[in-house]
């Protein structure tokens, strides 16, 4: 014997649970009107979950590799010049393909009351992480990832590559790009806390979490709480600017 085709269930009433092969717009047996439940989509499906596990997976395995690398490819500043070349080559392609919603540079949500605010507040963080990064590199660790390239440098050189560029490109990336797809994916607390936790690991520096971490969900919440990116853009600049003159003021 054949085995009997199973009927498809074009009906089910969430009342009474009649069900019928055919379509009804309310049940025959109980006059409930049905109700259209829409199904979600599967976020691993997502062009938003894609992109970003692109970003990461292509991000991470550059800087991998320079990391295990023995020696420096040709010159540490011309390495520091490279690195930042390629990875701001990837933000900004990444950013792009989101669209002009990374691209948000506009001042009409700048306020100079919680700016001035966040620059005082990083300006003083910028001291205490000094001091914590310099007890911890002597105790625990070998030092930063470019920790001796500013040596040697004129200011403007070391201010463009560990000041601006990081300003500009990380911020586009970091609270622009990865942001919105998050944003797209959940909601505006986890994905704060997401992009902020990438922007810690992504710089490979693992006592460098303790204040990356805060620093990047700071930046996350001021992206999200004004809509502009011009508070992490010049925060990232001014908190670099003061590390930097702090560990090598001396020399320039």
């Amino acid at each position: 014997m054949m085995p009997e085709a199973t009927t498809a269930l074009a009906f089910q009433c969430t009342d009474c649970d009649y069900e019928s092969d055919q379509d009804f717009k309310f049940c025959p047996k109980c006059g409930a009107k049905r109700i259209y439940q829409e199904h979600e989509p599967n976020p691993f499906k997502s062009k938003h979950l894609k992109s970003l596990l692109a970003y990461f997976f292509i991000s991470m395995l550059f800087l991998i590799i320079y990391k295990v690398s023995e020696d420096h490819w040709i010159g540490l500043l011309e390495d520091v010049i490279l690195v930042c070349t390629v990875l701001g080559v990837i933000d900004l392609v990444f950013a792009l393909y989101n669209g002009k919603e990374s691209f948000l540079f506009g001042f009409k949500n700048v306020k100079i009351k919680p700016m001035g605010l966040l620059l005082l507040g990083l300006v003083a963080f910028a001291f205490v992480v000094s001091f914590l990064a310099d007890f911890l590199n002597q105790n625990l660790s070998d030092g930063y990832y470019f920790d001796a390239f500013a040596f040697g440098q004129p200011l403007w050189v070391v201010v463009v590559l560990q000041c601006i560029y990081p300003a500009v490109f990380e911020e586009l990336a970091f609270r622009g790009f990865l942001i919105n797809n998050l944003r797209a994916l959940s909601n505006d607390r986890t994905a704060i806390g997401v992009s902020g936790f990438l922007f810690a690991i992504m710089h490979i520096n693992f006592l460098g979490l303790l204040w990356l971490l805060p620093i990047g969900l700071l930046f996350g919440y001021l992206r999200i709480r004004y809509n502009t990116l011009w508070y992490g853009i010049t925060g990232h600049f001014v908190y670099n600017f003061v590390i930097t003159l702090i560990d090598n003021g001396s020399q320039f």
